[in-house]
């Protein structure tokens, strides 16, 4: 996965790997952290992650990674997500 965020002031380029994305133990780290907060996500069950990031790890194996994310603002600032 690679965040990139360019504006007038400056330019960000953060290449993340993207098994963070389809790792079962980041998914529960990621879920406890947000639990912790009090966000009700008693919806989201470590079953259903675990289905959503098998899915995903699939589908960028078949197609290749893909653009999440791309924004342009009027002022010229661009962000772009691509999983």
């Amino acid at each position: 996965m690679r965040i990139q965020v360019k504006s007038k002031d400056a330019n960000l380029d953060i290449p993340l790997p993207t098994s963070m994305l389809v790792s079962p133990m980041v998914s529960r780290i990621v879920l406890k952290a947000v639990r912790k907060e009090g966000r009700d996500l008693s919806w989201l069950t470590p079953e259903l992650v675990e289905g959503l990031q098998k899915t995903l790890k699939s589908w960028i194996r078949r197609n290749g990674h893909f653009m999440l994310v791309e924004v342009e603002s009027a002022d010229g600032e661009i962000v772009k997500i691509k999983l």
